[in-house]
C-alpha cells in the first residue's frame, strides 16, 4: 500500500486507522469483516516497522467506542495492533476506564490530548474540541487513571479538529499548548 510505504520513508512509527463505513444489520459480520480488514493491514505494516493504531470515533462508523475498539484489538491479534485513545472521542462516547480493563497490555500505542467547552454533551461535535486544560475535561485525572490502568506514559499528541484553531496565529497555538 502507498500509505505504509511513505509513512515507513517517513519514519514514523505509528499509522493511524478509523473505519468510517456504515453499520450493517449485523454486529457479527461487521466485528468479522473489521477483524479481517484490520488484521490484513496489520501485517502488511509489519514488514514496514509500523505500528497500526486504531482510534474509535464517537457517533461514528462501526467502531465508536472503547470497549468495541478493544475488543476488536483483542480479535486481530497482531503485535503491531494496538489501540490511540482520544479524550474527546473518549468523552463523547459511550465509554467508561473501567473498559480498560479487558485491554491486552502493552496494546494502547497513543493518545490524542483534547479537551471539550461546557457544552451539553448531545451538541457537541467534531469540530468544538477545545485546547487541553481550558474546557470541563478532568484531563490530569484521566491521564493518571490511564497510567494505573494501562502502564502507558505516552506518546500523547493533542488533536484539534476545530475551525476556529486553524484561523489562530501559529504563535498563539504554541503559546496555548505550551500551558
Amino acid at each position: 500500500l502507498p500509505q505504509l510505504d511513505l509513512a515507513a520513508q517517513l519514519e514514523s512509527p505509528f499509522v493511524v486507522c478509523v473505519d468510517l463505513g456504515q453499520r450493517s444489520p449485523s454486529a457479527t459480520d461487521d466485528m468479522e469483516l473489521l477483524t479481517q480488514r484490520f488484521r490484513t493491514l496489520a501485517e502488511d505494516a509489519a514488514p514496514r516497522n509500523l505500528k497500526m493504531c486504531l482510534e474509535f470515533l464517537a457517533r461514528i462508523g462501526p467502531v465508536n467506542c472503547l470497549s468495541t475498539a478493544i475488543r476488536l484489538v483483542r480479535q486481530v491479534d497482531r503485535p503491531n495492533f494496538g489501540l490511540l485513545l482520544d479524550l474527546y472521542h473518549f468523552h463523547l462516547s459511550e465509554s467508561r476506564l473501567d473498559d480498560l480493563g479487558a485491554l491486552p497490555e502493552g496494546k494502547l500505542f497513543m493518545g490524542h490530548l483534547d479537551d471539550a467547552p461546557d457544552v451539553p454533551i448531545e451538541w457537541l461535535t467534531h469540530n468544538q474540541r477545545a485546547f487541553p486544560g481550558e474546557g470541563t475535561l478532568p484531563i490530569a485525572r484521566l491521564l493518571n487513571e490511564i497510567r494505573e490502568r494501562t502502564g502507558f506514559d505516552g506518546p500523547w499528541s493533542v488533536e484539534l479538529h476545530s475551525d476556529w484553531v486553524w484561523k489562530l496565529p501559529p504563535v498563539e497555538v504554541v503559546k496555548r499548548l505550551k500551558k
